[in-house]
Formats: C-alpha cells, sequence, structure tokens
C-alpha cells in the first residue's frame, strides 16, 4: 500500500467515528466519502456520499460521489498514477490549479 493510501486508511476511520458521534452532520458524510475514495474503497465511498445526501444535497457531496463513480470507472493503474500526481502537486479537491 503506498503512503498515500495508508493516510486515507487513517482519516477513514477517524471519518467513520465521527458520524457515528454526529450521523445528522452531512460534511462528515463527505469527508468520509473523500477519506474512502483516497483509499480506493470506491462502494463504501459512494454509500458515505448517498447518505450525506439524503441529509442535506449539496454541491460538494455532490461533487465527491460523480468523483468517485468516475475513478470507479477507470483502470486500477491509471486512477493510481493520476490520484497520486494530483495530491503531489496538490490540485485534488479544490486546492492549486
Amino acid at each position: 500500500m503506498s503512503p498515500i493510501r495508508d493516510r486515507y486508511e487513517c482519516i477513514a476511520d477517524v471519518t467513520l467515528q465521527c458520524v457515528e458521534l454526529s450521523p445528522k452532520w452531512a460534511k462528515g458524510y463527505a469527508r468520509v466519502g473523500a477519506a474512502l475514495h483516497g483509499s480506493r474503497r470506491f462502494d463504501e465511498a459512494v454509500a458515505a456520499y448517498e447518505k450525506g445526501i439524503a441529509i442535506e444535497d449539496s454541491p460538494a457531496l455532490r461533487k465527491g460521489l460523480k468523483e468517485v463513480n468516475d475513478a470507479k470507472g477507470m483502470s486500477f493503474f491509471l486512477y493510481d498514477a493520476l490520484y497520486n500526481v494530483a495530491h503531489t502537486v496538490g490540485i485534488f479537491r479544490g486546492r492549486g490549479g
């Protein structure tokens, strides 16, 4: 597993605890979805975004859901390469370019 993916696994654990404590906080599900997306747990990420959308339909949740569904359609190697490059240069999730 890559160091980036390891970090997302840790973040996923913490964010899952967050939504257990505050299950009505839609933004928490966006964070869970992003962390699960980063660790390539796509089906779980989709479920998290959909739970958040059921609480509060927001553009951020819709965007995250679209990104996960797009990633599910990519080949494993292409996705891994693009994802790691995007994080390295800081352009993923609205940072940078």
